[in-house]
């Protein structure tokens, strides 16, 4: 029918053949490590509060449980979120496109767009593509409150910046640190709450240490 193939099983083998191995897993047990290093810390600490309960029988040692989770939060957020002091323009389809990407450490990045809302949900629309905008979801419960006040309904469909980390898990998203419109802007801290509720969980834990 002289029709153009719209889907070749070889030309994706051809391209996955082209991808550099070692670029591709470059560091792969230390992301790993990093990027379940909140899970691992807890882990940890309970394998030592485990040995020095049958040792010394101190209630203190339950406080290296949560000295471990502090830890590993706040290493797995210090990898996640780097700094966005330097973070420059870019477009979706470069970012979604780059096959070398990983969910850890995530993309400093600023896109230009157009805001659209979906019920609750947020997307970022430029000319190459859209991607959705979403706060890390451990901030569930703010991110509803924060997505659905009037600042945020009030730029709905309209032209904006968005500042924030390009990560790629199970499906790309964008998240946003800073969304600048015509009338200002709307921030969203996810990097400094994450560290503030692994030194919170960090100094608790030393507390009942060092009380019991």
């Amino acid at each position: 029918m002289d029709l153009d193939i719209e889907f070749s099983l070889g030309e994706v083998l051809r391209q996955k053949m082209e991808l550099n191995p070692k670029k591709l897993y470059q560091n792969f047990c230390l992301r790993l490590c990093l990027y379940y290093a909140s899970g691992l810390g807890f882990i940890i600490g309970v394998v030592i509060a485990g040995f020095l309960w049958l040792k010394f029988s101190s209630w203190g040692a339950l406080g290296l449980i949560l000295v471990g989770g502090g830890l590993g939060i706040i290493i797995n957020r210090l990898a996640s979120y780097p700094r966005l002091n330097n973070a420059g323009f870019s477009d979706i389809f470069s970012l979604t496109d780059n096959p070398y990407s990983h969910p850890l450490p995530a993309i400093p990045v600023r896109l230009r767009g157009e805001l659209i809302a979906q019920g609750k949900n947020f997307f970022l629309k430029d000319s190459t593509g859209i991607i959705p905008l979403a706060p890390n979801y451990r901030f569930g419960f703010w991110h509803k409150i924060r997505t659905t006040n009037s600042p945020m309904a009030a730029i709905n469909n309209t032209s904006v910046r968005v500042l924030g980390w390009f990560r790629r898990d199970l499906s790309p998203r964008l998240e946003w640190s800073q969304i600048t419109h015509s009338g200002g802007n709307i921030r969203f801290y996810p990097r400094f709450w994450s560290l503030v509720s692994g030194f919170g969980l960090l100094v608790s834990g030393l507390i009942i240490a060092v009380t019991f």
